[in-house]
């Protein structure tokens, strides 16, 4: 048993306590400057594809300290299961996306936005009839708009036109990407609450 500890002991003794006193320094120093800076967001987000459906769904959003209220990091997931499909027989699909935006002007309440998209959609078919169609497609889109952000209140609300950049043949993937979409999102600021 003391050659264990004796061994753990000598290993421990091998890392300079400079590193590691300058390492917590750091990291405390990080987590101060970011305690305040950094902002999440939750909320609903609203698309519908020119000539197709109406989707609805979730949207989260992270702005990382370093570019706060300009630079966002999102994650969405929005389907026709909670828009046009809800109350009829139109097609169920999902789309799940990996976003990156840019807003401009940050001392402004009206940001222009610029917004990159990549994600995936899942088609549900309902039907054995359709079974030789490719039901999934690889999305990348790009979008410009606006952001509305008023000072102390905790809503921001976008709103924007994107442009599918992936061919939309029907053959290689679903035929119902369309290549021109809008979007609303209406999201809560999630750091007044936490």
């Amino acid at each position: 048993m003391p050659v264990l500890a004796m061994q753990s002991l000598t290993l421990f003794s091998m890392i300079p306590y400079r590193f590691v006193l300058i390492g917590m320094l750091l990291f405390l120093g990080y987590r101060s400057a970011t305690a305040q800076e950094h902002a999440l967001y939750l909320g609903a987000k609203a698309q519908v594809t020119v000539g197709m459906y109406w989707e609805n769904g979730l949207s989260l959003s992270y702005s990382p300290p370093w570019q706060h209220d300009q630079l966002y990091i999102g994650l969405d997931y929005v389907s026709s299961r909670w828009g046009s499909a809800f109350s009829s027989n139109a097609l169920q699909q999902d789309n799940y996306l990996l976003s990156v935006s840019y807003a401009f002007l940050k001392a402004s309440w009206f940001k222009p936005l610029t917004q990159l998209n990549f994600g995936w959609l899942y088609a549900d078919y309902e039907s054995e009839i359709f079974k030789d169609l490719p039901n999934t497609s690889v999305l990348l889109s790009t979008e410009v708009g606006m952001l509305i952000q008023i000072n102390d209140f905790p809503l921001i609300a976008t709103t924007s036109m994107g442009y599918n950049l992936l061919g939309v043949d029907g053959i290689q993937n679903t035929g119902t990407v369309y290549p021109l979409f809008f979007r609303f999102a209406l999201l809560y600021h999630l750091n007044s609450i936490l």
